[in-house]
């Protein structure tokens, strides 16, 4: 799977951004394919370590399919030499978690149980009203199949607090960029050790990427139409934050290189944007909590490729 992964590197971002454009018939065809490669994965785990539950190999199936075709999500600094490997030992290392106490039901295949349900009460900030309302329409038709119009809001009201369609996204994406920064003050604030920090780097990112998922969907797909002023702006804020994960983890894990912890990085950050847009495992109450042990089981016990598995291509 790596190998093909490797090979066509354009494929899953393109997907992504894309399906919401096939025909009916088309986009399910396309969708079994993937369901049929993560249902492999599946029982594969299930074969191998019967003591899973069903939900546990699920979360890990797709936890793997995501770590081996990141590399199409963004930049490498890695050879394909060396990074093939790295993926292979990072999927590995997530499919090897420990299942949370509270994913392994007694009961074997009984269904776990669902995720509280959040109560989407209306706030009567028009402005509030209209990230909300773009964020889901960016999310399900992409920012070029969205009119102002279709906000619930009359158009005149939209241009009080937005100058036009590209301000809005503009303001989502700077939302999340926000709240991430947050997120990372909280953990290197509230961490005991500076080991633990990488640890709620984690946890912060998770509890954004479960509780706002349009937002996070919306910054991961529609950053490409952003004008080229926020464009770069969100370039420069999206790599001092991987820089911050990098940094903490390689605090975690002194052994291991900038290169390789920054491609560790994007392929654990790629697999957790991924996971949250798949319906049938975000139900699960479990699901915050199995995200954060398989990414960190990845990040922190991944093992390195030997320093002849490729080296840098600058080098």
């Amino acid at each position: 799977m790596v190998e093909a992964s490797l090979e066509s590197l354009r494929l899953g971002p393109l997907w992504q951004r894309e399906a919401r454009h096939l025909t009916a018939d088309d986009f399910e065809r396309v969708r079994e394919g993937t369901r049929r490669i993560g249902g492999a994965v599946r029982r594969a785990i299930e074969k191998a370590d019967p003591s899973k539950s069903r939900f546990g190999a699920d979360v890990r199936a797709w936890m793997a399919v995501s770590i081996i075709t990141s590399p199409g999500h963004y930049d490498r600094s890695l050879s394909q030499r060396r990074l093939s490997p790295l993926l292979v030992s990072a999927a590995l290392a997530a499919i090897n978690t420990p299942e949370c106490a509270s994913a392994s039901p007694e009961s074997g295949d009984a269904p776990a149980a669902e995720a509280p349900v959040a109560n989407e009460r209306p706030g009567t900030s028009r402005r509030e009203q209209i990230i909300a309302a773009a964020a889901r329409a960016f999310r399900e038709r992409g920012f070029g199949g969205v009119s102002l119009d279709e906000f619930g809001i009359a158009g005149p009201a939209v241009y009080r607090y937005f100058d036009s369609k590209a301000d809005i996204l503009s303001a989502l994406i700077i939302r999340v960029q926000e709240w991430m920064a947050l997120e990372s003050s909280r953990a290197m604030h509230h961490s005991a050790s500076d080991e633990q920090v990488i640890e709620g780097l984690v946890r912060g990112y998770v509890r954004i990427a479960t509780e706002a998922t349009d937002l996070l969907a919306v910054s991961v797909t529609e950053a490409l139409n952003l004008p080229a002023s926020a464009a770069e702006r969100n370039r420069r804020v999206r790599q001092d934050d991987l820089a911050e994960w990098v940094k903490w983890l390689r605090i975690s894990r002194s052994e291991v290189t900038e290169a390789d912890a920054l491609a560790l990085v994007n392929a654990v950050r790629t697999a957790l944007n991924d996971l949250v847009r798949i319906p049938h495992l975000s139900r699960h109450a479990e699901f915050p909590d199995e995200l954060v042990a398989c990414s960190l089981n990845a990040l922190l016990n991944t093992p390195m490729p030997s320093a002849r598995s490729g080296r840098r291509r600058d080098e």
